[in-house]
């Protein structure tokens, strides 16, 4: 087993970074073989930012780049982005980018438009049909949209980033 919690918080390589490393599993369709870490730290976690490249066994490279020692300043707090390049073209994935700012005697918000707004009182948003669909499967009305297996591949590049950083070295993956 692995350890999970450092200071009571989840550490980089399992709380966030899971969600990245599906999403490239899905894109690439393809395992990843290798990976190389890097991180540094000077808050109160273990790291404050993980900056990971994956080499998948197509030949595709990855990169994942993730802060979490962010000060908590106005402007813009959060800021995702998921980007593919390839010979053909390029797509990006601007989840935060709502167009929607709030500017108020030196503060500013930016209202959820998007990842689960309240709209009349209803939660919206793809997280509420991400939690639609986790009950629909607990309660057997329709298979999960994602395998045990492919959990276990996002756990396993993610473990992988973990031992990268902790042996400063690259880390095979093997089948």
């Amino acid at each position: 087993l692995f350890p999970l919690v450092h200071l009571g918080r989840a550490w980089l390589a399992y709380w966030l970074i899971p969600h990245d490393i599906d999403m490239m599993l899905w894109t690439t369709g393809s395992r990843v073989v290798q990976v190389r870490a890097y991180a540094r730290a000077g808050g109160r976690t273990r790291e404050d930012f993980i900056l990971a490249v994956l080499t998948f066994a197509n030949g595709a490279i990855g990169v994942i780049e993730n802060i979490w020692g962010t000060p908590n300043i106005a402007g813009r707090p959060q800021n995702q982005l998921f980007t593919v390049r390839g010979t053909a073209g390029a797509v990006e994935v601007l989840p935060y980018e709502s167009g929607v700012a709030l500017y108020n005697a030196g503060t500013v918000a930016y209202p959820d438009t998007i990842s689960a707004p309240v709209v009349q009182g209803q939660v919206e948003g793809p997280s509420r049909g991400l939690i639609r669909h986790f009950a629909g499967v607990i309660q057997d009305l329709w298979a999960p949209l994602i395998t045990p297996m492919d959990g276990q591949a996002v756990i396993r590049v993610a473990s992988a980033i973990d031992h990268s950083l902790e042996e400063g070295r690259d880390i095979d993956i093997s089948e």
